[in-house]
């Protein structure tokens, strides 16, 4: 019983000397870590007055034994990207064991006398009546500032329902206060022909007076009232039966053409109709007279026609 203490008691020696070696084994395993942190990302930098510099942007730290280490790094210095010159920071970073690592980094503010860059502005034909759009696929990008296409100015004015020629100037500046500008051509096409009315088919009593211009117009989209333009090609011979056709024809300014055929169909007239070219006898004077000319004059529910 007495050889069974003895042999606890040597145990428990035991184990609380192996509990004191590794204890003090691990104490000096740290105290033997001397490598100091690895700082990266730190460059020499040259940024435009007016842009934006984040000092920890990019930057890192890792440790041997602490790992990732940037969320402990100290920056001193300051950097006023308002005013030309050089600026110097330092970087330092301790790991658990005490070691520093320290890196220093100059940033160079200068002025920004780089104009932007306009792009997508090349002089342009478009269709009359077609929308447009002057900022469709147009933009800005700035050396310093990035994209500033919403910076973009416009000045002009194109008129889509017209035809000619536009210009329109867009400009563009940034932070700096440097100006882009450039001109564009907007061209709108006439592509659309004149428009007649007063054309249509029409029937006439042989002897009847005709003018083919009557009633009739043009008019244009672009170039307006076109009737004194109309040319008319064929014949009609109102002291024959039969069906006529002529041609109307009006071009534009543009050199749009349009034409348009028209049929004329002379008939008989009604009963007790005189005959053309005829001699009558009148029956209260006696006078002769022959029917040279007849004209029609609509009065609603009937036609009177006058002879000459």
């Amino acid at each position: 019983m007495r050889e069974n203490k003895h042999f606890f008691r040597l145990l428990f020696f035991i184990s609380i000397f192996f509990s004191f070696s590794s204890s003090s084994y691990a104490a000096g395993a740290g105290s033997q870590d001397k490598e100091k942190p690895v700082l990266a990302g730190i460059t020499h930098e040259i940024i435009f007055i007016g842009q934006a510099f984040t000092p920890l942007e990019g930057v890192s730290a890792k440790d041997n034994v602490d790992g990732n280490l940037t969320r402990k790094i100290v920056v001193s210095g300051k950097v006023n990207t308002k005013k030309a010159g050089q600026y110097v920071l330092t970087y330092t970073v301790y790991d658990k064991a005490k070691n520093k690592a320290m890196a220093v980094r100059t940033i160079t503010v200068i002025k920004d006398t780089v104009e932007p860059e306009l792009s997508g502005i090349a002089n342009k034909s478009i269709y009359i009546s077609k929308a447009f759009d002057p900022l469709f696929g147009v933009t800005a990008m700035d050396n310093a500032d990035g994209d500033v296409t919403s910076s973009i100015e416009v000045s002009g004015r194109v008129n889509e329902k017209k035809a000619g020629k536009y210009k329109l100037i867009y400009s563009v500046r940034d932070k700096a206060g440097n100006i882009a500008s450039r001109e564009r051509i907007v061209t709108v096409i006439d592509n659309i022909k004149p428009v007649f009315s007063g054309v249509g088919n029409i029937e006439l009593v042989i002897g009847e007076s005709f003018h083919p211009l009557k009633g009739v117009t043009a008019f244009d989209n672009n170039d307006g009232d076109l009737t004194g333009m109309i040319k008319v090609s064929g014949y009609i011979n109102t002291r024959e039966l039969g069906i006529n056709t002529i041609i109307y024809s009006v071009k534009d300014k543009a050199g749009n053409k349009a034409k348009y055929k028209r049929t004329i169909t002379v008939k008989e007239g009604p009963d007790g109709y005189l005959e053309f070219l005829t001699d009558y006898v009148s029956p209260d004077n006696g006078m002769t007279v022959t029917m040279k000319q007849m004209s029609k004059t609509n009065l609603g529910e009937c036609y009177e026609y006058s002879v000459a």
